[in-house]
């Protein structure tokens, strides 16, 4: 999987899947991820980025199980990167220069402290798709669907 898949990039598709998305969530769900800090999305983004790396090379294998782990971990990471960008994320290179450093830091992680992590980040995306209007959960369920199809044209 690309190193591409957790970056925190609005442009092409991701951007207009960003304003769609603006759109169908409004001011309500964008006051209620205000918590969602940027360090908190880096963090999450890394974690999941970590995961969907490992689940990516399952769904290559045919693991099915997998492909559906690794759905709804590109669903969360999307709902949480969409989240950061509408409470004003927007900077390219801070973005990078965060997920870079959440990266480093996790390289020296334990297993266990990692998995404790993306549970977290799967929670909170969850939740952030639970407040979404339809058209969110559309977008969020067809980009990450995409980012499937090529785990598994790549096996």
């Amino acid at each position: 999987m690309s190193t591409e898949m957790f970056k925190l990039r609005f442009t092409g598709t991701r951007l207009a899947a960003t304003l769609a998305l603006a759109g169908a969530l409004g001011g309500q769900a964008a006051a209620a991820d205000e918590a969602l800090t940027d360090g908190r999305v880096a963090t999450c983004s890394a974690a999941l980025k970590t995961q969907a790396d490992q689940l990516a090379e399952k769904v290559k294998a045919g693991d099915k199980e997998a492909e559906r782990q690794l759905r709804t971990t590109w669903e969360h990471g999307l709902a949480l990167v969409s989240a950061a960008y509408l409470n004003g994320l927007r900077d390219e290179a801070k973005a990078q220069a965060l997920l870079k450093q959440a990266q480093d830091v996790q390289a020296d992680w334990p297993a266990e402290e990692l998995a404790r992590v993306q549970q977290g980040c799967h929670e909170e995306g969850e939740q952030i798709l639970q407040r979404a209007s339809g058209l969110q959960h559309f977008v969020v369920e067809k980009l990450a669907r995409k980012k499937v199809d090529r785990a598994k044209q790549a096996g």
